[in-house]
C-alpha cells in the first residue's frame, strides 16, 4: 500500500466523485480510477459502491477513511516539518577553529548567524589544523575553519578571508619605530613561527614572499602555537611574520608593521564533510561564512 493511494482514496471519499477528486488532485481522471483499483486489488475490497451517476463509500471504505485521513495528515505534517527544518536548520552545531580565526572570523559572523538562525545551538573549540582535520573525520566536530590545504578527499572546503602580511616584532626591536617595513630590512634575522604542520599553507606563502625578495633568514624558531610564537617575539628572541589577523591578539611589547611590498594570502579556510546527508544547520553556516566576503 502506497501513500499516494491513500491519498487518492481520501479525495474521492470527500468528493464522492471522481472528475472532481481528479481535478483536486490535478491528475486525469482515468489515472486516478486506475490507482483506486490498484488500491482495491490490494486490499480485497472494494472501497466505493459505483454506478454512472452516483459514488458512495462501501462498508469497508467507511472503515478504512479515518485511518487513511490520519495517514495522509500525518505524511502533509512531516513533509511541512522537514522543509521547515530546511528553511530554518535547528539542532547542534560544532565549530571547530584555529586561534587565528576564533579572534577575528566568529565574532564577525556568529552575531549574525545566531540572528539569521536561533534554533541552531553551536559550541566552538579552538583546535590546531591537524587536530580539526581528524575531529572532523571522526565526527567529533561538524565544520571547521582552518588553513588550506587539506588534502583529505573526504572533506569539502572554500577559503573565507583576504589577508594582508604583517611583521610581528619586540617593541624595542630597531624596526619598531617604522610605520612600515620593507621585506629587505629583515636579512639575516631569526624568524619565529608556528610549527610548519599546523600552519597549513600560510608559511608557504611567507618563504615563497622571502625568496622572491632575495631576503636570507638567519635561523627559525618553531612553536606549537600561535600565542607562544608572539609571546617569544615580545621576549625579543626573534621575529615573526604574521597574519593581519593576529593584529587582534594584543600581547604586551610586541608592535605589528604592515610589510614593503604589501602581500595579500587566502589561505583561511572552512572545511566540512563531504556527503549527501550534509546537516541543514552545516549548509547554513557554511554559506552564511562564504557570504561574508572577510577581509582582514
Amino acid at each position: 500500500m502506497e501513500l499516494r493511494h491513500l491519498r487518492y482514496f481520501v479525495a474521492v471519499a470527500d468528493h464522492l466523485n471522481f472528475g472532481r477528486a481528479a481535478e483536486a488532485l490535478h491528475t486525469a481522471q482515468p489515472s486516478l480510477s486506475q490507482q483506486i483499483l490498484q488500491l482495491e486489488r490490494e486490499l480485497g475490497v472494494r472501497l466505493f459502491e459505483r454506478t454512472k451517476r452516483h459514488v458512495a463509500l462501501s462498508e469497508e471504505g467507511r472503515l478504512l477513511l479515518p485511518e487513511a485521513r490520519a495517514l495522509v495528515e500525518r505524511a502533509a505534517a512531516l513533509s511541512e516539518t522537514v522543509r521547515g527544518a530546511a528553511a530554518s536548520p535547528r539542532g547542534p552545531l560544532q565549530i571547530g577553529s584555529i586561534t587565528a580565526s576564533t579572534i577575528s572570523v566568529l565574532p564577525r559572523v556568529l552575531p549574525s548567524f545566531r540572528e539569521r538562525f536561533p534554533l541552531v545551538r553551536f559550541s566552538v573549540e579552538t583546535l590546531a589544523i591537524d587536530e580539526q582535520l581528524r575531529a572532523l573525520i571522526e565526527r567529533r566536530i561538524d565544520v571547521g575553519i582552518l588553513r588550506l590545504p587539506v588534502a583529505d578527499e573526504r572533506l569539502a572546503t572554500a577559503a573565507i578571508a583576504k589577508e594582508s602580511l604583517y611583521l610581528a616584532l619586540s617593541r624595542d626591536h630597531l624596526l619598531a619605530s617604522r610605520a612600515s617595513i620593507p621585506l629587505r630590512a629583515i636579512d639575516g634575522s631569526t624568524l619565529i613561527t608556528m610549527r610548519l604542520e599546523r600552519a597549513g599553507g600560510f608559511y608557504d606563502e611567507t618563504f615563497a614572499q622571502l625568496r622572491r625578495d632575495g631576503v636570507r633568514i638567519a635561523s627559525t624558531i618553531e612553536t606549537p602555537d600561535v600565542v607562544t610564537c608572539i609571546s617569544l617575539i615580545a621576549c625579543g628572541l626573534g621575529i615573526g611574520i604574521v597574519s593581519s589577523i593576529i593584529r587582534a591578539l594584543e600581547i604586551e611589547g610586541v608592535v605589528y608593521r604592515p610589510l614593503e611590498p604589501s602581500a595579500t594570502i587566502e589561505t583561511l579556510a572552512i572545511a566540512w564533510r563531504r556527503e549527501r546527508s550534509t546537516s541543514p544547520a552545516v549548509r547554513a553556516f557554511v554559506e552564511h561564512v562564504r557570504g561574508a566576503q572577510l577581509a582582514f
